[in-house]
């Protein structure tokens, strides 16, 4: 008994030590990035390595915001086009996965089998017939752009489809039965059950939009139209790099993304896993 008790508690104190371990170095290089943005070059550049500042510094931040007269604008181009994204893509990706979940009409097979490969191809293949797409509309340079070729994606659909896969198929036909058409079953019904797994689509879609540097910068050649990650990105000079900005603007860059997370990360488990239980 005892012995057994003694192999319990070593099992968990290795386990908690490898947790404990894998925590410190996943969060270290935020602590590190936060801690660079209030050093000087110097004190960044320093060898053996300083990972404290010496003093508080926050001339870093001052000269973000007062130098770069853009930078205001890249904050509120990264928020307003990625909440656009998530927006529509809750809302259409909920749409389609309900339609393929619940709803019996011909072809429907065929198009989810269609969604599913579509999951396979990335989507750096298709942005040079997006492109063309969006020259011949003329709307290059425009946040139209930057926000309808993500409006939608096939692994939202695929995850909201899981989930809504779980939600029994009487509703609908008690939402009939009252009267009800099948998209006021899906606003009224399946829109909020299903608030868990859009949650975490709303989740990933934030961190991959804001966090998209490769098509922004292939369709925005005006400053004004530049995101966050663009103007970061140009900040570095040809032949010297100021680490402290950077640093600080990465910084400004990644908080958004830490605090809608630890927002929304009580629905974020709850939707990965509902779809996968069976009842």
């Amino acid at each position: 008994m005892r012995s057994n008790l003694f192999r319990n508690r070593i099992t968990r104190l290795l386990l908690y030590s490898c947790l404990s371990i894998a925590a410190f170095i996943t969060i270290f290089p935020f602590v590190w990035m936060f801690f660079s943005t209030l050093k000087t070059e110097a004190e960044i550049l320093r060898v053996p390595i300083q990972v404290f500042p010496t003093q508080l510094n926050l001339d870093n931040y001052k000269y973000i915001w007062e130098s770069l007269s853009n930078f205001p604008r890249y904050i509120f181009n990264s928020a307003f086009v990625t909440v656009s994204v998530v927006v529509l893509n809750c809302f259409f990706d909920s749409l389609a996965a309900f339609a393929f979940c619940k709803l019996k009409f011909k072809g429907r097979k065929l198009l989810f089998a269609l969604l599913l490969v579509a999951l396979l191809v990335p989507a750096q293949i298709m942005y040079i017939e997006l492109y063309r797409i969006i020259r011949t509309f003329h709307w290059t340079d425009s946040y139209l752009s930057l926000i309808i070729p993500n409006a939608t994606s096939a692994f939202g659909i695929f995850l909201i489809w899981q989930f809504m896969k779980t939600i029994p198929d009487d509703f609908l036909e008690a939402a009939r039965m009252e009267g009800a058409t099948d998209f006021m079953a899906f606003w009224k019904v399946y829109l909020p059950l299903s608030v868990p797994a859009i949650a975490t689509l709303a989740i990933f879609q934030f961190i991959n939009t804001w966090n998209d540097f490769l098509w922004p910068l292939i369709v925005s050649n005006r400053e004004e139209m530049r995101t966050l990650t663009v103007g970061l990105a140009l900040m570095q000079g040809n032949n010297v790099t100021h680490w402290s900005w950077l640093m600080t603007g990465a910084f400004i860059s990644v908080a958004p993304v830490l605090l809608f997370y630890l927002f929304a990360q009580r629905y974020f488990i709850s939707g990965l896993t509902a779809g996968g239980v069976k009842g």
